[in-house]
């Protein structure tokens, strides 16, 4: 794959990131007003967070693009820190 390409395709992966959070958990604001006490949110965080990032290494796999795999790794590890600090600082 090209140089001029890594970009944009870095983020289509970036948003691809955001979509699969969304769907696997509430939004964080319901994260951080909620107790979770029965483990089941930081399970959900956890697979949330191991699913995004094969998508992003499959992508990878796919273009060959460190550039791709940077950008991704980053937004996944950004997103995981988010849910986990809502998640330890709820009431």
């Amino acid at each position: 794959m090209s140089a001029q390409h890594d970009l944009p395709l870095a983020l289509a992966v970036v948003a691809l990131v955001p979509a699969i959070y969304g769907t696997a958990l509430p939004p964080l604001a319901v994260v951080r007003g909620q107790v979770d006490t029965g483990g089941h949110l930081a399970a959900g965080v956890g697979q949330a967070a191991a699913l995004a990032a094969l998508v992003v290494a499959a992508v990878v796999a796919v273009t060959g693009s460190p550039t791709v795999g940077m950008i991704g790794a980053a937004t996944v590890g950004a997103y995981a820190c988010m849910y986990w600090h809502a998640r330890d600082v709820s009431p």
